[in-house]
């Protein structure tokens, strides 16, 4: 799937996949030195306690995956896929099948970038990664949680359009079944269908027109289970929604959130400077329909958080609702100066100087905004999940007894499961019973049976 072999504009370096993955295996190593003390305690973070509440017992069919648990109208339906298939491990791996799962994906989402061709200059092969994995994902929630595969999936396949059409069956085949499956990680696929379409108008050749087709499809299908609308128009109306949606585009993703409020015309002289390097490239057509694409992707992702329904609940954007701009405004500076170093020899300082800049700008960006590399543990899990263990253990389910066991985390989502027998005559065990010889602090004192039978 790598681009190693397709035409090559002039003056560009050949790419080279060594370079490449060389790159991936630094992001994985300064990914474990920023954030060892949080990747080595997971914490079921945000909605991985209620995927682990819902496929606990694995009791559930698989077809539940193409439901919604997570209180949202669209389905996250890579996230529900492993969560319902690690409900088979040992409830005490869970958490850490969980975060694994969410690394692997993660620096998958990067890696697909780097082996794409988009950046071929041998330096900054060496730090796009970093810049991408440690700026443009920007929150750890991206690596140690399972429910952030819906961001990080659609980043892979947004990143597999711009794959160069294969050379080879196999790797045709690979290509389709990605982009059939990963608009099903979550609704930011949305964004695929224009960039799906718009390349599908400038390409020519019939195999990359079939697999953005096929993105085409596999989008519209997702987007056919949705459950209500989830878009305002009418917010295009709105004055102060406008201004709060350039704001949030120049403040927060353009200068990567280092001020708070910078006159707006900082972010037109930035859009002057970025319509100027293009004119110094406009003769390398592919750049420019890369970069707008990218640059699409920026304005897209931003403006469906302000046309959806969640802007009444949210007010201002999360990380995770500016994850696509900073991820592919990122991915479109290094582009950009990957194209206008062109093919400098590797003893040319200039590359070097551009890797230092970009590295600066990742290291200040990470003590800035020290969420990308660590959260709060969660306190009390390794006992909480012992204790589910051990009540596992006492065939509760012969005696027609069941106890529900809560993590008081103090987070506003808790994982919650209930262990023992399932049926609508169940004997509910109650802290002070004398059944319980463990963990009291976990145990619920109510529970509706009706919840677990659905």
């Amino acid at each position: 799937m790598n681009a190693g072999q397709d035409r090559l504009p002039s003056g560009r370096e050949p790419f080279r996949p060594a370079w490449a993955l060389a790159g991936v295996g630094l992001l994985v190593v300064c990914l474990l030195l920023r954030s060892w003390p949080s990747l080595t305690r997971p914490g079921l973070f945000v909605e991985d306690a209620i995927l682990f509440s819902h496929y606990y017992g694995h009791t559930r069919p698989v077809s539940d995956i193409f439901a919604s648990h997570i209180g949202q109208r669209y389905l996250t339906v890579v996230a529900d896929f492993f969560a319902w298939a690690w409900a088979w491990a040992d409830v005490r791996w869970q958490p850490w099948l969980y975060q694994w799962t969410g690394l692997v994906l993660a620096v998958a989402s990067v890696a697909t970038v780097s082996f794409s061709g988009l950046v071929r200059n041998r330096v900054l092969l060496l730090v796009c990664p970093l810049a991408l994995g440690l700026t443009g994902l920007n929150h750890l929630y991206y690596y140690n949680t399972l429910i952030y595969t819906m961001y990080t999936g659609v980043l892979m396949l947004l990143a597999l359009l711009f794959y160069p059409p294969p050379q080879s069956v196999r790797s045709f085949v690979v290509q389709a079944l990605l982009l059939a499956l990963l608009p099903w990680s979550g609704p930011y696929s949305l964004l695929a269908l224009p960039a799906a379409l718009f390349l599908f108008v400038c390409t020519a050749n019939r195999t990359r027109r079939v697999l953005l087709a096929v993105t085409v499809l596999s989008t519209l299908a997702y987007f056919a289970t949705v459950s209500g609308s989830t878009v305002q128009l009418v917010n295009l109306l709105r004055p102060w929604i406008l201004v709060q949606y350039l704001q949030t585009v120049f403040d927060k993703i353009f200068f990567f959130d280092f001020t708070r409020h910078l006159p707006m015309w900082y972010g037109f002289l930035l859009l002057l400077a970025i319509a100027a390097v293009s004119w110094l490239l406009r003769r390398d057509r592919e750049y420019l329909l890369q970069a707008a694409v990218m640059l699409g992707l920026v304005f897209a992702s931003i403006l469906l958080f302000f046309l959806s329904v969640k802007l009444g609940q949210y007010i201002t954007t999360s990380d995770c609702h500016r994850v696509v701009a900073s991820f592919f405004w990122m991915l479109f500076l290094v582009v950009t100066v990957d194209r206008l170093l062109g093919d400098r020899p590797l003893h040319s300082p200039w590359p070097l100087v551009c890797a230092g800049l970009l590295l600066t700008l990742v290291v200040f960006d990470n003590r800035r905004h020290p969420h990308k590399g660590w959260v709060p543990p969660v306190s009390g899990l390794a006992a909480y999940l012992e204790t589910i263990r051990f009540y596992e253990q006492q065939g509760l389910g012969e005696k027609k007894q069941a106890v529900c066991l809560q993590l008081p985390s103090g987070r506003p989502m808790q994982p919650r499961v209930l262990v023992g027998y399932r049926g609508a005559d169940a004997r509910l065990l109650l802290p002070m019973d004398a059944e319980i010889v463990r963990g009291r602090r976990f145990v619920c004192r109510r529970y509706t049976f009706n919840e677990e039978r659905l």
